[in-house]
């Protein structure tokens, strides 16, 4: 009999934690879905995001960042100008130690979500090549399509 309870319970244990992971999914994307009603929206996207207190940046197929936030620009050294005018590929950025990044933001343009974790200094990949910065340590990212107008 002890040996059903045990199966019973981790059965019951097991079944919690799917709705716990379930919840969580739901979560993420209420929160992706707001986004991209944000994003649609610009002039209420752009004050949100602006104050969002971790980095974000927008990017389009091409790998040009199209939008960052202030958190982003303090974090890497990085001028406005520097977007406005398209200077920060993220494709030219990629390397052996980020690939893992490039995978994740080709993902998105296929409609694909991916959290990375574990990430160490991924905000140096967008920092000047002359800055020494010392960023906080943002060690995971979440990468999601935004859609616009156009699909």
């Amino acid at each position: 009999m002890s040996g059903n309870k045990t199966k019973e319970q981790l059965l019951a244990e097991l079944i919690e934690f799917q709705k716990l992971l379930e919840e969580k999914i739901e979560t993420q994307d209420r929160m992706i879905q707001k986004f991209q009603v944000l994003s649609q929206n610009e002039g209420l996207f752009s004050q949100v995001i602006h104050y969002f207190p971790y980095p974000l940046v927008e990017f389009t197929q091409d790998g040009v960042i199209k939008m960052a936030n202030q958190v982003f620009f303090t974090e890497t050294n990085r001028d406005p100008v520097d977007i406005s005018e398209g200077r920060i590929n993220m494709l030219s950025r990629i390397t052996t130690e980020n690939y893992e990044v490039l995978e994740s933001i080709q993902g998105t343009f296929s409609g694909e979500m991916k959290l990375l974790r574990n990430l160490i200094a991924p905000l140096s990949m967008f920092a000047r090549d002359n800055d020494s910065l010392n960023p906080k340590n943002y060690g995971s990212a979440i990468f999601f399509p935004l859609t616009g107008s156009d699909g």
